[in-house]
């Protein structure tokens, strides 16, 4: 055996064979490594893939074995939606009942959607309106956003819930007639269950005069700017004011339902000389007895504490203790000799 000058044994150099072979043993040892961790996180690709297919997640699968400008033009697509709607990749469409949608609008947590009732799957798919054909409220509404879309049947809602970003951000349908609708009638007669139920069928906006001159005040114009200063000085608008901001309103969109308006007859005859087109009136009749027992079954409903349900704040039940509170006699001196 060869030894050096230090007499410790030299061992021979490898020849050019056995090098060969220990890189082809190293080259098989890390490629099994990278074979088993691919394996595991496929298993592990797999569970959860099956897992957001349960929670009918839409999944984008993009081949990473391609050219990598195809793999950033893949990944820039299946992004794009959420770039160009950013709380989605928060928000999360969630189906709810007949009964939740009702509640939900009814109390103001959400409000209807651009479609109004208007199926947004089928406007994608079929580029046609298709919602109920009745005034019943529709059966298949999904909670997304602030909004509620209603759906045309179960697998429309599937589609919608699988992919809502897409559905969302097309363009707004025209309602499918030109309906321009008044309803009028005494208070308590049921004006805006009515008027909510033929916007709902029609497509199209319930429009109130005080949203008429809310949505007026915040704009800039004279009219705006008439608005503006009679509120904020604490007074009521007069009936020609009021009727220019409803005219005004009515005039930006194409269909419409007025609920309760017009009130007087100089406010029926601005809306005639404005020529909207009116398509109908519905005039509500209902006896004053009814419309005060209405009001006070509204007022006398218990709450869920037992306590009475005061419709607004503010709004004080005739003897009700903890509304009416006692008062305190004044001191008055005593009288003197």
């Amino acid at each position: 055996t060869p030894r050096d000058e230090g007499g410790k044994p030299v061992e021979p150099k490898p020849t050019d064979e056995q090098l060969k072979e220990a890189a082809i043993a190293a080259e098989q040892a890390v490629q099994g490594l990278i074979t088993t961790r691919n394996q595991a996180s496929a298993g592990l690709s797999a569970a959860m893939l099956e897992a957001l297919k349960g929670a009918r997640v839409n999944v984008k699968a993009i081949n990473t074995s391609a050219a990598h400008v195809r793999q950033l033009s893949a990944v820039t697509g299946a992004l794009a939606p959420f770039l160009a709607f950013s709380r989605s990749a928060l928000a999360s469409p969630l189906p709810v009942t007949e009964a939740k949608a009702e509640a939900l609008l009814e109390l103001g947590r959400r409000g209807y959607s651009k479609f109004g009732v208007t199926c947004p799957v089928a406007l994608r798919t079929l580029g046609r309106r298709q919602g109920p054909q009745s005034l019943s409220p529709p059966s298949f509404p999904v909670v997304y956003g602030p909004h509620v879309y209603f759906c045309a049947s179960e697998a429309a809602r599937r589609r919608f819930v699988a992919d809502p970003v897409s559905h969302t951000l097309q363009p707004q349908s025209q309602p499918r007639s030109a309906q321009r609708v008044c309803v009028v009638g005494p208070p308590k007669s049921g004006k805006s269950c009515l008027a909510g139920l033929l916007a709902r069928e029609a497509g199209c906006e319930v429009l109130t005069p005080e949203g008429c001159a809310a949505e007026v005040m915040g704009e800039v114009g004279l009219l705006g700017e008439h608005v503006k200063r009679t509120l904020y000085k604490g007074l009521a608008l007069d009936g020609a004011t009021l009727a220019r901001a409803v005219v005004a309103c009515c005039r930006r969109r194409r269909a419409w339902v007025l609920d309760g308006f017009p009130m007087t007859a100089e406010q029926a005859e601005a809306l005639e000389v404005a020529e909207l087109g009116v398509t109908g009136c519905v005039v509500l009749e209902c006896s004053d007895d009814s419309c005060l027992a209405r009001a006070d079954a509204q007022l006398a409903e218990a709450g869920p504490d037992g306590a009475w349900a005061r419709p607004r704040p503010g709004y004080a039940v005739p003897g009700d203790p903890a509304a009416d509170p006692p008062q305190e006699e004044a001191w008055v001196p005593p009288e003197l000799p």
